[in-house]
């Protein structure tokens, strides 16, 4: 055992003395009542001070005996106030639909920026702890000896049936499979029926079958699994054929990076956690049964993170072989096809890496152009036109300056002229929206999206920009609120689908359509009896998962956005700076999430299946040549 000199037995002494001030601090902070209109924020657990009081201590001692620079500290500061700031302004919008716990007052600000340091204090500790793990993972990494082939090949054997070995009670308990809203409505286009879908009616069933609002390509392949499952017999069978094949598909990609990150020297550490994690988290496990179009997105868009991992990691290099571009151009092809705003992505990624890699832009004008052009002309123009799609419309896109309308008229209708009230009503039912108005949701109003010309639309935002310069906080707090939960780590909301939705959901619907029951009967699937009750229990165990102290925050959707902020911000403060490009379809697919019509955990599933590869990432280094 070491002994502790007299020098560093004063160091110990001034560290503690630091972490006790620092718990003073804390505890005054979390301790803080802060209270708008008899709504109280949350008070801190007292018997967890002592806790925090020791791990602070031991942070603390580690971080000053192996050095701690200012631009560090200055990273942790500014990384901790603002999840700190961002975490009470979520609590705020929850509890009081406005900003008030900070902003009510100036004696509320001052508490609230007591009680965000409080915060922000843990936060740091634990940023701190994160980044000596970072610093010494990446010093094992760099340090990795040759790996063969035949060791991959045992690592991806043993991987791949170790995550089907642990996702198999899924399966068998929700036997043939799991679904969600979109996808029987999707099913209800493929077999000709009408649909509709957040109060918009899609197709008619009649001379409209198939609606772009959803994918249509996953519409086609739902609608294919399903009619198989029809001929045999029972559309069950269908389904459970697909959810096996898609549980051996992401099984294989998940090993498929572990393989690539093994064999590019990355640490057995983070090999060994990603597989655990794939195939013990829920979101992976859970959704592995589920026929969701945003789990099928989400395992295309790993595919294709993982190309462009490779490119970022070759510094280019990897562009010049035919089977990588070939791969890569599927890749896009397929992300494309199975989520709408796929196009929008795959365009701003050969923006951005075409002029990184300018000395390969050939090989990747091509690889990406053929990509783009297969998906615009050869299926949309020529595919969606032979199948008579209709379009899905442009409202999607609107969703957030709907939303700041409705808000608008809902707080100050007294202010709107009737210039106002008449652009406004060329695109929305101006008499409902401030009754419709949800403040977490854009769908009721953008359901009363009257598809007007562009002069009429072009003049409606002109309106929204007249009320936006009259009143900016309502926008920015509509916008909030519409929002917020994407980064609040508190939000319980499930982990994923363990339900079967059938055409029946749609009862009321498809009869007012003059459609009897016996007409669409056939398409009805029943889920395992046996495992019923197991599926209840299963559902609320995923739930009581989310509100476990700790385990909670490693589970919550809004952590998963703040993890992949936090490796962006690890890369600036490590001046990783070429990582960023790597991981741009993500920050992409955030944006996407932060101006779609609500908050949904669906969402975020690209997002969370691509987190691991993510993490891996980081520790690789980067070729120079």
């Amino acid at each position: 055992m070491k002994v502790i000199q007299k020098k560093d037995k004063k160091h110990v002494a001034i560290i503690g003395i630091m972490a006790f001030l620092i718990t003073c601090i804390i505890i005054i902070g979390m301790n803080l009542e802060l209270t708008v209109n008899k709504v109280l924020l949350e008070l801190s657990a007292s018997y967890l001070i002592g806790i925090e009081g020791i791990c602070i201590w031991a942070v603390l001692y580690r971080s000053l005996q192996s050095g701690i620079t200012r631009r560090q500290i200055r990273y942790i500061a500014i990384g901790s106030l603002s999840f700190s700031l961002i975490q009470v302004l979520c609590k705020s919008y929850e509890e009081l639909g406005n900003w008030n716990f900070i902003f009510a007052s100036g004696s509320q600000f001052f508490k609230a920026c007591i009680y965000i340091v409080g915060k922000s204090l843990i936060v740091a500790t634990v940023l701190l702890l994160c980044g000596h793990l970072f610093s010494r993972i990446e010093h094992l990494s760099n340090h990795q000896a040759y790996v063969s082939t035949k060791s991959i090949w045992i690592t991806g054997v043993l991987t791949f049936v170790g995550i089907i070995v642990c996702w198999l009670p899924y399966c068998i308990v929700f036997f043939p499979g799991s679904n969600f809203q979109d996808t029987m409505t999707q099913i209800m286009q493929y077999f000709h029926f009408p649909s509709m879908t957040a109060g918009i009616k899609l197709t008619d069933g009649v001379t409209t079958y198939f609606s772009g609002h959803h994918p249509i390509f996953l519409t086609l392949v739902y609608g294919s699994f399903v009619k198989l499952g029809v001929r045999l017999g029972n559309p069950a069978i269908g389904v459970a054929v697909f959810t096996i094949v898609q549980m051996i598909f992401l099984a294989g990609i998940f090993t498929i990076s572990i393989c690539y990150y093994q064999r590019i020297g990355v640490h057995k550490l983070v090999l060994n956690s990603m597989a655990v994690i794939y195939a013990i988290c829920p979101y992976f496990s859970y959704n592995s049964v589920a026929m969701v179009k945003d789990v099928t997105y989400a395992a295309f868009i790993l595919i294709m993170n993982l190309y462009l991992f490779e490119i970022v990691r070759s510094n280019g290099k990897s562009m010049e072989k035919r089977g990588f571009k070939l791969g890569l151009t599927v890749a896009l092809l397929m992300m494309m096809l199975t989520k709408n705003q796929g196009m929008y992505i795959s365009v701003i990624l050969f923006l951005a890496f075409g002029f990184r890699y300018r000395s390969h832009f050939k090989s990747i004008l091509m690889t990406f152009g053929v990509a783009l052009i297969l998906y615009i002309v050869v299926f949309n123009k020529v595919i969606c036109s032979l199948l008579g799609v209709n379009s899905g419309g442009i409202q999607e896109a609107l969703s957030v300056p709907f939303q700041q309308t409705a808000r608008y008229v809902a707080e100050h209708e007294n202010e709107v002229t009737e210039q106002e009230k008449e652009a406004i009503d060329r695109v929305l039912d101006y008499k409902r929206i401030k009754r419709l108005y949800n403040p977490v949701s854009s769908d009721p109003v953008k359901a009363t999206y009257k598809a007007p010309a562009m002069s009429e639309l072009m003049g409606y935002l002109k309106v929204w920009a007249i009320q936006l310069i009259k009143h900016p906080t309502i926008y920015a707090e509509a916008y909030i609120h519409n929002y917020y939960n994407y980064f609040n780590i508190e939000r319980i909301c499930g982990i994923g689908y363990g339900r079967y939705f059938n055409v029946s959901y749609r009862k009321k619907f498809l009869e007012g359509c003059g459609i009897p029951k016996e007409d669409y009967e056939y398409l009805e699937v029943r889920q395992n009896k046996t495992f019923a009750s197991a599926r209840k229990t299963i559902g609320k165990e995923m739930i009581k998962l989310q509100k476990l102290p700790v385990i909670k925050y490693m589970n919550a959707v809004g952590m998963m956005f703040w993890f992949a902020i936090g490796i962006g911000i690890m890369c600036c403060y490590s001046r990783k700076y070429k990582h960023l490009l790597a991981y741009l379809a993500i920050w992409l697919t955030i944006f996407v999430c932060l101006v779609s019509p609500v908050f949904d955990k669906r969402y975020v599933f690209p997002v969370i299946f691509s987190l691991p590869a993510m993490f891996a990432f980081y520790f690789v280094k980067i070729s120079k040549n």
